[in-house]
């Protein structure tokens, strides 16, 4: 790389992981979290992930277990202190995730397409979008088990799946099937050797686009080789094409249907493969390498130099603008988040009037 950078910082505490204690490259991170017993994987995956692959690739960054005074530092918002401020020397880029935006960093960078804005003339925050990264070491489905479809699981914490298929009468109605349910435990969220079919759903209906929440689950997916099924959710749609990149299904009935659809019918099982086969080139680490050294390069870089260059006094009123809407912010997020639960507890008591036995 001939362009010169300001040095390039990736930030985890040291309570988290120190520079000596590194995996050594991306595929053993899965592995290194594991052996750890390591529960704040989004802190990890985020931060540490993006900075194997970086270092994997040759592009110039730094790990620190200290957020510096001058360069470029991103790290999870989680782990960013409200109150950091940056001085004239620093950039800094918070890794949003499924968290609310930092008070005073200057980028954000957003895992759902529907995040991602290029200006708020309110608010003055920018978002770009990047892709999760997809599950490492994923292990594929045995390509042994030929047309079978015998195990359906869901690859993610219990909390996030949806309280009817984690009942009896979802257990026995594959049962009665001839198909096994498996909630998958965290430490094998990478093996995907013996499924036949992945199903992930938060809530039934239309009314939930989780425009925090990425589109990981749809992309380990194809990556494994296994058809889909996914609620209505805002990351899945803006990666869709085509009816076999995944089943969409809005309601408990419907979920049943396309279980029954696709243990029926084999054509569309096998186009589904197929199809993966070729959206997986799309969301492969290396792909999403290059996306971020593009952002890094092209949009975080610039950045710096223009806030680095910029007066005192237009830096002190961006903080200042900051620190007299992010109370706005913060509230009109969490309004957001209370009328969905209303939504949400409105919703279950129709659901249980229809009919009681789902529940």
């Amino acid at each position: 790389m001939n362009k010169k950078v300001p040095p390039i910082y990736f930030y985890l505490p040291k309570s988290l992981c120190s520079e000596t204690e590194l995996p050594q490259n991306p595929e053993f991170h899965w592995q290194w979290l594991v052996d750890r017993g390591n529960k704040n994987v989004g802190n990890y995956a985020w931060t540490l992930l993006t900075y194997l692959y970086l270092r994997a690739n040759d592009f110039p960054c730094h790990f620190t277990n200290t957020i510096p005074s001058e360069g470029i530092c991103l790290s999870h918002r989680s782990l960013l202190p409200d109150n950091l401020k940056p001085n004239s020397n620093l950039l800094i880029i918070a890794l949003q995730a499924d968290r609310g935006r930092h008070p005073y960093a200057q980028l954000h960078v957003v895992q759902n397409r529907l995040q991602q804005v290029s200006r708020d003339s309110f608010t003055f925050w920018k978002s770009f979008y990047l892709p999760h990264w997809v599950q490492p070491g994923l292990i594929p489905r045995n390509q042994d088990r030929g047309e079978l479809l015998e195990n359906v699981a869901f690859f993610g914490y219990k909390s996030n799946l949806i309280s009817q298929l984690d009942r009896p009468l979802w257990e026995n109605t594959l049962k009665e099937l001839g198909i096994r349910w498996q909630i998958i435990d965290p430490l094998h969220w990478n093996d995907y050797s013996e499924v036949d079919a992945v199903v992930a759903i938060r809530k039934f209906g239309y009314n939930w686009d989780h425009t925090w929440k990425p589109a990981t689950k749809l992309h380990n997916a194809w990556l494994a080789g296994v058809p889909a099924i996914l609620g209505c959710e805002s990351a899945y749609r803006a990666e869709r094409r085509n009816e076999l990149d995944y089943i969409e299904v809005n309601s408990y009935k419907a979920l049943v249907s396309a279980i029954k659809n696709l243990r029926e019918n084999k054509e569309l099982r096998r186009a589904m493969f197929e199809n993966s086969k070729l959206r997986s080139e799309e969301v492969k680490p290396q792909k999403t390498v290059e996306q971020w050294q593009n952002f890094l390069l092209n949009i975080a870089i610039p950045a710096y130099q223009n806030w680095h260059t910029a007066s005192e006094s237009s830096r002190q009123r961006f903080l200042k603008i900051r620190s007299l809407t992010y109370p706005v912010y913060f509230y009109q997020r969490q309004l957001k988040f209370f009328r969905a639960k209303v939504v949400a507890k409105t919703t279950k008591k129709k659901f249980v009037g229809q009919d009681r036995r789902y529940l």
